[in-house]
């Protein structure tokens, strides 16, 4: 049962903040029954949830409660929660670097040519995407003289404007994405030749578009991005 990512609890549960939140922890198996690695290094059981180092020069603790959790301590002041499912910090950080990546795409709707209706609407909604990803660097680190993460999140946090105006776009770009969804199933649902969808080139780029938007949905919910949660 110990195996899986960890993610810190000295952390916001509740803001935005929590996308911040980078303190992840590897735990896999090792070769013998009683090692474990842990972020590439290994530890051997010394005791029911003890482990020591290799170089026997740390200790780190495991321990599970009553509700089926499983605990990964480092030291006394720290510990950390292992992350089950769409729970998983690394899982809605990939799943959003890849809506990112494919939602800048969007672009191509350029070249969808001009039809009306259905049609219109998801090229609107997938170029807003795109222009959406493109602006959300700009907000995040425009005017910012140091970009360290520790600098940067500290001015980040405490610039209050900046962060509704950020929220905003996330909640633009979150609403964009339900909308392509839609017309996405729409799409696929006329019959070809319908003059208001066109081929099925469009068709896929748009059903392309609509994996992006549900890539992101794990980690927009599990990060506090939905709404205005400060």
């Amino acid at each position: 049962r110990l195996p899986g990512n960890y993610w810190g609890e000295r952390r916001s549960f509740s803001s935005f903040a929590t996308v911040f939140a980078f303190d992840t922890t590897t735990v896999g198996l090792g070769d013998q029954d009683d090692e474990v690695e842990i972020n590439g290094r290994l530890y051997r059981r010394q005791a029911p949830g003890v482990y020591d180092s290799e170089e026997g020069n740390r200790r780190v603790y495991f321990r599970q409660t009553e509700d089926g959790n499983v605990f990964y301590q480092p030291h006394v002041s720290f510990a950390a929660r292992q992350a089950k499912g769409l729970q998983n910090p690394l899982l809605a950080y990939q799943g959003l670097a890849l809506s990112l990546g494919l939602s800048l795409t969007g672009f191509l709707a350029f070249f969808w040519g001009r039809r009306p209706g259905l049609h219109r609407w998801a090229k609107g909604m997938g170029l807003g995407m795109a222009t959406c990803v493109a602006v959300l660097p700009i907000l995040l680190f425009a005017g910012y003289e140091r970009l360290d993460d520790i600098a940067f999140i500290d001015y980040f946090n405490g610039d209050l404007g900046r962060v509704t105006t950020v929220l905003m776009l996330i909640n633009i770009y979150a609403l964009l994405g339900l909308g392509v969804i839609v017309t996405a199933v729409l799409a696929w649902r006329r019959p070809a030749g319908d003059p208001e969808v066109g081929g099925v080139m469009m068709k896929s780029h748009l059903s392309l578009l609509a994996l992006a938007a549900l890539a992101s949905w794990p980690g927009l919910f599990l990060f506090n991005l939905i709404g205005f949660q400060y």
